[in-house]
């Protein structure tokens, strides 16, 4: 979310206590993804309807992305490679009818490296080994090769 986005959330927050949102963090690795879902409340912490659809978006489209659930009340939050923290935005119309109330709720999207959970093998193809004789490693008796007998 740009500056201005940012400014215009906290001025809305405070001039509007009912429409305040908690904001909440998620961790996932660079190959997860996980449902998210959004719940306009008001006040005293009971669900409320919205006018109109929720609009959602990210700030950071490199490190995931949201794909929007029909209905607009849930999504798919995906990440796409790159390690970070991103930001998923979700904004709607608190005002039922006439006139609009913006109410706005960001969720922290931090993004690690994944982890390995197996190691593999790959044996390359065979080969003739390399006798050296050492210490600790002497090279075998190799019988020394006999003359050929002529009949």
């Amino acid at each position: 979310m740009s500056e201005e986005t940012n400014k215009i959330q906290r001025a809305i927050e405070l001039e509007n206590a009912d429409t305040q949102q908690a904001d909440a963090g998620l961790i996932l690795n660079n190959i997860q993804e996980a449902d998210v879902q959004v719940i306009f409340e008001n006040s005293a912490g009971q669900p409320v309807e919205i006018d109109g659809l929720a609009v959602w978006d990210v700030d950071r489209p490199d490190i995931c992305m949201v794909e929007v659930g029909e209905g607009g009340r849930s999504a798919v939050v995906r990440t796409l490679g790159p390690t970070g923290t991103a930001y998923v935005g979700v904004s709607a119309d608190a005002r039922i009818g006439d006139g609009v109330v913006p109410i706005m709720g960001t969720l922290e999207v931090t993004v690690t490296q994944s982890e390995a959970v197996r190691v593999r093998l790959i044996p390359g193809p065979p080969r003739s080994r390399v006798v050296t004789a050492n210490k600790a490693n002497p090279a075998p008796d190799v019988p020394a090769p006999t003359p050929a007998t002529q009949v």
